[in-house]
């Protein structure tokens, strides 16, 4: 069996199918030779920002998806529920029967930080 050393893994791959020999857009630049075709679009994030997506994540909770009120979004903003209920925008009722609409998304918790790199994914 060979191994094949991936440019865009940086590590040895023992496939002997898939490889291509092109410019390759790498972390760390530029980078011609074999890579693995299997690889389209990797994506290049840095740990500022995945921890900015945890830091941040109830900001980008959605009030509501998929046409539900969010119960996630409500107990994240009460203020701004009680306003649009006085509002008239959303009644009692359409609270009381939120759902957790958000529920499935890796790290959402009452009380806990949404990791919204998942939320994202979910969108």
């Amino acid at each position: 069996m060979k191994i094949f050393d991936c440019v865009v893994h940086n590590k040895p791959h023992t496939s002997e199918t898939g490889w291509v020999l092109k410019k390759w857009q790498t972390e760390q630049g530029e980078v011609e030779g074999w890579g693995c075709a299997d690889v389209r679009y990797p994506e290049f994030v840095s740990q500022e920002i995945k921890n900015d997506r945890v830091t941040f994540a109830s900001d980008m909770l959605q009030s509501h998806r998929g046409g539900n009120l969010s119960k996630e979004w409500i107990e994240a903003y009460p203020e701004r529920t009680k306003a649009l209920v006085k509002q008239g925008i959303i009644t009692k009722q359409e609270v009381k029967k939120a759902k957790n609409v958000w529920g499935e998304v890796k790290g959402w918790e009452k009380g806990k930080k949404i990791d919204s790199s998942d939320l994202v994914k979910k969108l």
